[in-house]
């Protein structure tokens, strides 16, 4: 059967609460929130705060990204599967990886990657859009050899 692949974005540590939120996963994890919230806003958009509806990429983990990770957590929870398809805990754990072009965007205990979700509604809403986060945040292809 044919099949379509897309870039997926990862990131090398867990963005959340207590977690290293090294700033370029921060910050990527903040563009594709904000993309997403675009097309999402009758969504899971609407369960964030009012007082933290505005994200910017400051690279830094807050509040506020924090109850934006969560209204979409508990969004994908109530809408798409339950606890046993995502886990609603205020975290973006990286995507496995077997190797550098072996991306799963399914964990061992048989979850969805939250990354993955975004990243797949996102490349559904608008490619450019989706694509050109990478561009302006220098996000590297891997594997490399891609940038002419």
């Amino acid at each position: 059967m044919s099949s379509r692949l897309f870039p997926l974005y990862n990131i090398d540590q867990p963005v959340g609460p207590g977690k290293p939120n090294m700033p370029d996963d921060v910050r990527l994890v903040q563009a594709l929130l904000i993309e997403l919230s675009r097309f999402d806003r009758s969504l899971w958009v609407q369960d964030v705060p009012a007082q933290a509806r505005s994200l910017a990429t400051s690279g830094s983990f807050s509040d506020t990204l924090g109850q934006w990770i969560l209204a979409l957590q508990r969004w994908a929870v109530k809408n798409l599967g339950g606890g046993s398809n995502f886990k609603a805990d205020g975290i973006i754990h990286p995507m496995p990886m077997a190797s550098t072009i072996d991306v799963s965007t399914h964990f061992k205990s048989g979850r969805i990657s939250i990354l993955g979700l975004i990243c797949n509604r996102l490349w559904k809403y608008n490619r450019d859009a989706y694509l050109r986060i990478g561009d302006d945040y220098r996000v590297p292809w891997i594997p490399g050899g891609w940038d002419n």
